[in-house]
């Protein structure tokens, strides 16, 4: 990622570090303390009640390369697991594993959210979608829509589970296809607007998810009104995800002292830190287009006013909130099988395969309770701070 353009638009009177919800001001800390409560009570106990939601790794594959991917980025790790022949690209789940994994969980009210890589790279994706939904569950996924044939569109919309299907949006038409290949901006909103004119009662929800690099920077307010035109019914704003070296190294240490193993899975997420003016850039632009263009909903993740953008962008011992309680409330289930707490890549010890064991006995077996009591004492771990664990829902 190039250095951020240092001039600004001019701030707003009196934004300072509150957050626009509705035409009001509100303090972004307040959401804080909401979510703080919330946590600590999730934290005292080492053993959590049935988890709310499961994240299924479908593939590390892509048939895209963008430069942020902690996957198949500038500094990705998939290149190095597929040239070592892990399991992670070798042996993945297969559909009747899937199957053994969530039959258990019929009507237990847990959302399913798919991930990747691409999940339809998966040839069997649909079918994967179709038979959760079957089970009563809910789903939803983040796709790049250029593998979704009118087939797959048209079984899409049949499927009543599916809660929202979020489009990965770069930028204008220009700046997307510079990222992820000339057509595919045009092949992504097609198949989007495909699902919006055949959905039924308006769901499956079609969100766009973007991520504000500083290619946006001038051309936010132009995207966002791209975007509301095509008939998208959000649009989801994500701050990078990034740790520099001296924190993945401090991360790296961290988790070994506290699990005995060298854990080098957050690779994919190295940066150098882009600055409190870029932090500065973009929380004004964010902000400036949400109240440009409302009543159409804009959200961004993690939701930032200027001073914490500032500190965000330049400061990684600054977190947006101080717990992580994830592993008391969701887990990841990756590509092979493997169960653990942090989605991304961030920290890749597992408490168990689900090849080995039933999902709802790994939940709270010794290893998980053991993750839960490190990362009491630890608060979290030093690349924690820029995990969508804790910065998605902080909208």
């Amino acid at each position: 990622m190039s250095a951020p353009e240092t001039s600004s638009p001019p701030e707003p009177g009196g934004l300072g570090n509150r957050i626009g919800v509705a035409g009001r001001l509100l303090p972004v800390t307040g959401w804080r303390v909401l979510n703080s409560v919330r946590e600590s009570r999730l934290h005292s106990s080492l053993v959590a009640p049935l988890f709310r939601e499961v994240n299924l790794e479908m593939t590390i594959v892509c048939n895209l390369r963008c430069p942020f991917c902690w996957w198949w980025g500038t500094n990705g790790v998939a290149p190095k697991i597929i040239r070592d022949k892990e399991p992670l690209w070798k042996d993945q789940l297969t559909f009747e594993e899937i199957r053994k994994v969530f039959t258990p969980l019929r009507g237990k009210g847990v959302h399913v959210y798919l991930s990747g890589g691409e999940p339809f790279d998966r040839p069997d994706a649909i079918e994967i979608v179709e038979f959760l939904a079957s089970l009563g569950l809910t789903v939803s996924f983040t796709t790049n829509g250029t593998l979704l044939t009118d087939e797959i569109i048209d079984r899409l919309v049949k499927v009543d589970g599916i809660t929202i299907i979020h489009f990965s949006l770069d930028g204008p038409e220009d700046i997307h296809d510079s990222i992820r290949g000339k057509g595919n901006f045009a092949k992504t909103v097609a198949n989007a607007q495909k699902i919006i004119a055949r959905r039924k009662n308006g769901h499956p929800k079609v969100w766009a998810q973007s991520v504000m690099t500083n290619a946006m920077f001038g051309r936010t307010l132009e995207f966002v009104r791209t975007v509301e035109a095509a008939g998208f019914d959000r649009h989801l704003f994500q701050h990078l995800w990034f740790a520099d070296r001296p924190t993945l190294d401090q991360h790296r240490k961290a988790l070994q002292e506290d699990f005995g193993v060298v854990d080098t899975a957050a690779e994919g997420h190295l940066m150098a830190l882009p600055g409190a003016a870029y932090g500065r850039r973009a929380a004004l632009e964010l902000e400036n287009t949400r109240r440009a263009v409302y009543p159409f909903q804009m959200w961004t993740a993690p939701r930032l006013g200027v001073e914490d953008a500032e500190k965000y962008y330049s400061d990684m011992k600054f977190a947006v909130v101080k717990s992580c309680g994830k592993p008391w409330a969701g887990v990841n289930i990756k590509a092979d099988g493997r169960v653990v707490f942090c989605p991304d890549q961030w920290i890749s010890y597992s408490v168990g395969n689900v090849r080995d064991a039933p999902l709802v006995e790994l939940w709270n077996n010794g290893a998980a309770k053991l993750f839960r009591e490190k990362l009491n004492a630890r608060g979290l771990w030093p690349g924690c701070v820029h995990c969508c664990a804790i910065n998605w829902r902080q909208q």
